[in-house]
């Protein structure tokens, strides 16, 4: 692959990943309740993140560097929606008007043992 290629597809994957990061800081202020601003939030951090990664291991061509943005990707993977999930389940908990947007499933009451593995 020539430098020129390459250089073009890792500017164009930076620059698509700055810009769904950008509309998903549009998305979190403009949704109204706090469970779509966290969706909207999860799921646009992980894309951007891995199109911006992709484009800087394009952009290098260095296996060392490569491999640190894939374990920094893979933490953000496995961090991200767990710390997503618990925001969401003490907002769920906080929450006064509850049954307005959404369902709270309570576990407890049906035996389980309230983390969903029942």
């Amino acid at each position: 692959m020539s430098a020129q290629i390459r250089l073009m597809l890792s500017g164009m994957l930076i620059v698509s990943g700055t810009f769904c990061a950008g509309v998903g800081l549009l998305g979190v202020y403009r949704f109204r309740y706090a469970m779509n601003r966290m969706q909207c939030a999860g799921i646009i951090d992980t894309l951007s993140l891995t199109l911006i990664f992709l484009g800087l291991a394009l952009y290098r061509l260095d296996w060392d560097f490569s491999f640190k943005l894939i374990l920094i990707a893979a933490f953000q993977w496995i961090s991200a929606p767990l710390s997503s999930h618990l925001l969401a389940k003490m907002q769920a908990q906080a929450d006064d008007g509850k049954g307005e947007h959404f369902i709270v499933i309570d576990e407890t009451e049906n035996g389980g043992n309230g983390n969903g593995l029942s």
